[in-house]
């Protein structure tokens, strides 16, 4: 996994500056701040991201309309909320308190948080990893959109290194929308001790959110 992740680091480092795509992409973090921010939060993050975060802490590529936008206006935020975008490891950490806090989606949760959000799509839903991650310290990328009960969000790759190596692929419009057939976070859920809800839990949940 970790000659993959490299060799699509390597490869995005290579198109930056090409001009044929229209990246914004962060200055990397530093181990000791990733690190710092697991420790914090006491979850272990899958080991793909965390590379990526060593060489580019967040970013994006927006299509062609949208650039139009940053450089006739000289700002990103258009483009942000309109673009499939992957977090820092500052937004990831912000957004992770935010869902556990709330306990979104896993009312009565008991232990770690395990939904982890390191992305947003271009209409503004949330790509998560899920916790416990598997013997290679990776989760498989999911869609958590907030309008479906956590048990149908579905496998839009096997893990960070395949999404990014999609999202390259795509110029940053790949779909964010997991086929019918790639299965569900429930299984993985199963894993973490989650049970679905009974149908009182249900309504309660969707009545605090």
């Amino acid at each position: 996994m970790t000659h993959k992740i490299t060799k699509i680091i390597s490869h995005l480092k290579e198109i930056i500056p090409s001009g044929n795509y229209n990246c914004y992409f962060e200055e990397s973090s530093t181990l000791d701040g990733i690190e710092s921010v697991e420790k914090c939060l006491e979850i272990t993050l899958p080991a793909s991201y965390k590379e990526f975060l060593l060489h580019f802490n967040g970013g994006f590529i927006c299509n062609d309309k949208l650039e139009e936008i940053i450089k006739r206006d000289n700002n990103t935020e258009t483009a942000v909320w309109n673009s499939c975008n992957i977090l820092s490891v500052e937004e990831m950490m912000q957004e992770y308190i935010d869902l556990s806090d709330r306990q979104w989606k896993l009312y009565q949760w008991e232990g770690i948080y395990p939904v982890i959000p390191f992305g947003r799509t271009n209409i503004n839903e949330l790509l998560v990893f899920l916790l416990p991650l598997d013997d290679n310290n990776e989760s498989p990328v999911f869609d958590a959109f907030h309008e479906d009960p956590i048990s149908d969000w579905g496998t839009i790759s096997a893990d960070f290194a395949d999404f990014l190596e999609s999202y390259i692929e795509t110029k940053g419009q790949l779909s964010c929308i997991a086929s019918s057939n790639t299965g569900s976070q429930q299984h993985q859920l199963a894993q973490s001790g989650w049970k679905m809800p009974t149908e009182d839990d249900a309504n309660m949940i969707n009545d605090l959110q």
